[in-house]
């Protein structure tokens, strides 16, 4: 949860305003990109008004309830991971309670492997040049 919206909720009579559903979202103090994208991985659902959150949740495959009333990544609706809600209190409470994302990607954003596509395509030039092969994707790299 946002810092702007943790100072909004922390009243007890605001707090409970969110009934049964607050108590099951862990507030937060930020945290940096690296963390996010764990939590992120972690999670259930996501809640956001983040064009960036939305396409990161669709690439990890949690549903995401977007806080909008538009998307720059319609894909991401039409794929079936993300709904747009806007700031219906009702919308938003049946789509954490209902929505549980399509299941399948159709991979309208890759395959997550563009790393090991450049690396085919550049090989037969690293290997007139004696460039020494690469063991790892540096997609892989990131996370060692």
């Amino acid at each position: 949860m946002h810092v702007s919206v943790r100072a909004i909720t922390s009243t007890r009579s605001q707090g409970t305003r969110f009934g049964v559903l607050y108590e099951h979202v862990r507030v937060i103090p930020p945290v940096g990109y690296l963390d996010m994208l764990k939590l992120m991985t972690h999670s259930m659902k996501i809640l956001t008004d983040s064009g960036g959150v939305q396409k990161e949740a669709y690439m990890l495959g949690v549903p995401c309830v977007t806080l909008r009333e538009n998307t720059e990544w319609v894909e991401t609706v039409e794929d079936g991971w993300n709904v747009l809600v806007g700031a219906d209190y009702g919308a938003i409470v049946d789509a954490i309670r209902g929505f549980e994302g399509a299941g399948r990607q159709s991979g309208v954003f890759g395959r997550g492997n563009a790393s090991e596509r450049i690396l085919e395509i550049l090989r037969p030039e690293c290997i007139s040049c004696a460039c020494p092969p690469a063991s790892i994707s540096a997609a892989e790299s990131l996370y060692r």
